[in-house]
């Protein structure tokens, strides 16, 4: 009995090296892979890449009345001369914390039910948040400007009186030729 055994030992490394060579030959077919993209430059800056900080230093919660406390800054759009921009409009994306129950175009400011409206001081037109602005470029232009303005507006039911603090919120600006 021990010698019936002896030979199936030393057939087991042979079954094992057999298994392996002829299982690595059962891998699926191959096939091939393109990739493909275009190297594009970025091909517009914000006011030569600085922050933007509109300031309203102190202001008197009952005067908020949406007219009054806006505070305006020029954005200057330059596209690179040597990028390829088609011909289309250039626009513009502000995303940001909208405030709840207000027009799309109001920055939640931190404090409750108070807002910063956002226009185009130059056309007077409201600048949605997350949405593609096309109104604020010429076709082919290479560099434009506008004015942002931002104004506080009170959001509460009836203008009520709104909680006094600090506010603060941030957004974040992007232009693209479509």
């Amino acid at each position: 009995m021990n010698n019936r055994l002896r030979p199936q030992a030393k057939f087991c490394p042979w079954l094992l090296v057999c298994f392996i060579v002829f299982s690595s030959n059962l891998s699926a077919s191959a096939i091939n892979a393109s990739f493909t993209g275009e190297l594009i430059e970025i091909p517009c800056t914000f006011s030569n890449s600085a922050d933007l900080d509109f300031d309203f230093k102190d202001v008197v919660a009952q005067e908020i009345d949406g007219i009054n406390h806006a505070v305006e800054q020029r954005v200057d759009v330059s596209c690179y001369s040597t990028a390829i921009l088609p011909s289309q409009l250039l626009s513009l994306t502000i995303n940001g914390a909208h405030l709840a129950g207000a027009a799309d175009n109001i920055v939640d400011s931190g404090l409750p039910n108070m807002g910063i409206a956002l226009t185009n001081s130059t056309n007077g037109n409201g600048l949605p948040l997350g949405q593609a602005i096309k109104d604020i470029g010429v076709a082919g232009a290479s560099s434009m400007s506008f004015i942002l303005k931002a104004t506080l507006v009170n959001n509460s039911p009836n203008n009520s009186s709104l909680d006094v603090g600090d506010f603060s919120t941030d957004l974040v600006l992007s232009a693209k030729y479509e």
